[in-house]
């Protein structure tokens, strides 16, 4: 209780207008940020706890030792399997928790690559059971601008709403996911009975994304975008800005002066990943 409390006092001090904009100097932010993990590492001694209590009781498996992806869980460089990349025929298990409250038909997380068996535990049988899993993979770049081949596994597994599910994945050179990945093309679709969505390019100097949106049923179509760009928060540097040298209330976005989040082309399974729910 006292960590979630000290999580809560945290995000209540980031609901500032500086830090939901970006317009405090940068000693503030980077308060911010080290309040937000400050927060969460309290937090997360009582959350690893929970989840312990929870494995036990559904499936006496104790005494495990859980951590979690130190970031985003968008690459296994930043997750606990990036320990044992090297190693063979390590079994590891993966807690998962569906908070909402709507079930979770998929369980996604980082893996370095796609020779895996997958098990999940079953409530009823009391023992780890096969599921369906498969990988998609993309080339990365690590910090030090090194490439290297990250992988999701998309595992074929309902976690029922505010719920946990416990999975198996041993290390195994013979066994090979089946593999999801690819480049997405101008014209790659997803549809349902009702809608059809179809991916129509990118502008590359603006990070923009076009999308086309059709419902089947009344003819009608719809087109939209987004773009992955930003403005400098801070902007002292500025010769027209000097005179405002606090660094606050200073954030103002000119037409054409932002930074655009490069990128080539969409990987990944962009569009197969994308789950549609009207």
């Amino acid at each position: 209780m006292e960590g979630s409390w000290a999580l809560l006092d945290d995000l209540s001090i980031l609901q500032h207008h500086d830090a939901v904009s970006g317009t405090a100097k940068q000693a503030v932010a980077d308060d911010y940020a080290w309040r937000l993990f400050t927060g969460m590492k309290k937090n997360n001694e009582g959350y690893f706890k929970m989840i312990d209590e929870r494995m036990r009781s559904m499936t006496g498996i104790a005494n495990q030792t859980w951590v979690e992806c130190f970031r985003t869980n968008s690459t296994y460089i930043d997750c606990p399997v990036s320990n044992y990349e090297d190693q063979k025929n390590y079994v590891m298990n993966v807690a998962v928790h569906n908070p909402s409250t709507m079930d979770m038909n998929q369980a996604t997380f980082a893996v370095p690559n796609g020779k895996y068996d997958v098990k999940v535990y079953c409530t009823k049988a009391k023992k780890f059971v096969s599921v369906n899993a498969s990988v998609s993979c993309w080339d990365d770049y690590a910090e030090n601008n090194v490439t290297y081949k990250a992988c999701n596994i998309k595992i074929s597994h309902t976690t029922k709403a505010r719920d946990f599910s416990l999975f198996e994945l041993t290390q195994n050179d013979a066994a090979e996911l089946s593999t999801t990945n690819g480049t997405v093309q101008e014209g790659s679709e997803i549809k349902d009975d009702k809608f059809q969505l179809v991916y129509e390019g990118s502008v590359k100097n603006s990070s923009q994304i076009n999308f086309r949106l059709n419902n089947l049923k009344t003819g009608s179509s719809e087109t939209f975008d987004f773009s992955m760009k930003y403005w400098a928060s801070f902007i002292n540097y500025y010769t027209w800005v000097s005179a405002q040298n606090s660094g606050d209330y200073i954030f103002r976005p000119i037409t054409g002066e932002y930074e655009a989040m490069d990128y080539s082309t969409l990987v990944g399974s962009s569009m197969s990943d994308t789950q549609m729910d009207f």
